[in-house]
């Protein structure tokens, strides 16, 4: 075989091979991307946005950094938040239960000043006695749906299901380690 028909020969291979294009997952190149509910996850921050992150696993394995948190960004104030996929898109959405009407049982539970109250709300737990707002720190919530400084009872919650809160830590709220607590029988804030 001549030289020149080895070069022609060469080249012609070389023009011909076929390099397999870099496959990247749809889902890395689009974050938000969803088939199911399983794909999708909510918490961390994107590394690339810097954003509270809701959308797929697979990008979260890659760009999240789960160490940070968004507090009530998943969830909602209330808990009335949860993950889905939506038309292949990865999104907080209200909870389908999330304030419908509920029966209660007609009992009634007697007060120390001799009145009675009997069972309401969405748990169906005895109202509070009069003049009394709780007996637990798990009767009072946040006062506000965003950024709040003060408690109520869970009679008074606000209603945040529409409600969607920036994720910033504010001083002087509930944002950052606060919490509502029950001191002889009302509800308080202690602030971060």
């Amino acid at each position: 075989m001549k030289s020149v028909d080895f070069l022609f020969l060469f080249f012609v291979l070389t023009a011909c091979a076929v390099v397999p294009p870099k496959t990247v997952h749809p889902m890395m190149d689009n974050p938000s991307l969803c088939n199911s509910d399983a794909d999708c996850t909510c918490g961390g921050i994107d590394k690339n946005t810097n954003n509270c992150f809701v959308g797929n696993k697979l990008y979260a394995s890659q760009y999240v950094d789960f160490s940070k948190s968004c507090p009530d960004f998943c969830t909602g104030i209330a808990g009335h938040l949860e993950t889905k996929c939506v038309s292949n898109v990865c999104k907080t959405v209200p909870r389908e239960n999330w304030n419908k009407p509920v029966a209660c049982t007609m009992e009634a539970k007697l007060c120390p000043d001799g009145s009675a109250v009997g069972r309401s709300g969405p748990n169906c737990e005895f109202a509070p006695c009069p003049g009394v707002e709780c007996s637990t720190d798990g009767d009072c919530v946040a006062a506000e749906c965003c950024h709040a400084t003060a408690c109520v009872p869970k009679s008074q919650a606000p209603n945040c299901a529409d409600v969607m809160c920036t994720m910033e830590c504010r001083g002087g709220t509930l944002d950052c380690g606060g919490s509502c607590v029950c001191k002889e029988g009302k509800c308080n804030a202690v602030l971060a």
